[in-house]
């Protein structure tokens, strides 16, 4: 009788080390989510504030700084929902600096690598202005007739 009294205490005493095991599985899985939500939410942030920061210096009329930030933001966040309009934005530094051939480059960008974005038709409308302003009025309405 005591060895399956000391079997029934072995296999009870089994028992409450899985279970503890268990508890203590779904506490790491627990904190692994929370992390990779903090990471996610990390990233969130620092990409918003590399874009804001861009969006500063445009508003200040610091074209150059401005370019160099939206550049960054575009290659570290190629993918991220904000990157159409750091692309667009890149194109607006060159356009404020009547740099027009290289702001239609960067307007075509946002045409090309974001062409279902909300900046799409901004930039298409974009490069019809600077056709317009470099006395191509024939491409410039050809242009902006694409937004339509």
């Amino acid at each position: 009788m005591s060895k399956i009294n000391n079997l029934k205490l072995a296999v009870d005493s089994l028992n409450f080390e899985i279970k503890n095991l268990k508890n203590n599985q779904i506490t790491l899985f627990n904190r692994i989510k929370l992390l990779k939500k903090s990471k996610i939410a990390d990233q969130k942030s620092k990409s918003e504030t590399l874009y804001n920061k861009g969006m500063s210096f445009f508003r200040r009329k610091n074209y150059k700084k401005s370019l160099s930030i939206f550049r960054e933001y575009v290659l570290k966040y190629p993918k991220n929902k904000l990157s159409p309009n750091a692309q667009y934005w890149i194109g607006e530094c060159y356009y404020s600096q009547n740099r027009f051939e290289k702001a239609k480059d960067e307007f075509q960008n946002v045409l090309d690598f974001y062409p279902k974005s909300s900046k799409a038709p901004d930039a298409q409308v974009k490069i019809g202005i600077i056709y317009f302003k470099q006395n191509k009025q024939q491409q410039s309405l050809l242009e902006l007739k694409r937004v339509l």
